[in-house]
């Protein structure tokens, strides 16, 4: 971590990191309000949420799969449909272990934007405590 600026009330990688979260970052050096629009955070949040169900629905559909029976009786039909399953499905490298890797790391993403959500409500909170106000 960077050396602290001593005319800041924030260290300078906190500053850097906080400014992603911000809508009035001019005045972290001042000591003057830091503002955090919080209904972006749960936009985000939702949207994530919403293609996580995509995914979901996706896995579905690539599940029903199994149940594709082959256009013909020839041998060429039978192992077309077994390798459209395959790579449909949860082996290394195919699709569908792709979407599961995707959406456990837009998992991992929410639950991330949650825990910064709840900082901001838990610093909030004890500002007001000690005599401040929420924004």
């Amino acid at each position: 971590m960077p050396p602290r600026d001593p005319d800041a009330d924030i260290s300078p990688g906190q500053a850097r990191l906080n400014q992603h979260y911000s809508t009035d970052y001019s005045s972290a050096k001042t000591g003057g309000k830091f503002k955090v629009d919080k209904a972006h955070v749960q936009k985000a949040i939702d949207g994530l949420n919403d293609a996580i169900e995509e995914l979901k629905l996706i896995e579905q559909e690539a599940r029903q799969l199994r149940q594709l029976a082959a256009p013909g009786r020839d041998p060429y039909s039978a192992v077309a449909v077994e390798k459209i399953t395959e790579r449909a499905l949860d082996q290394a490298g195919c699709h569908g272990q792709a979407n599961k890797q995707y959406r456990e790391a837009l998992e991992n993403m929410v639950r991330n934007l949650d825990a910064v959500k709840q900082g901001y409500a838990n610093a909030e909170e004890m500002n007001t405590k000690l005599g401040g106000k929420a924004q």
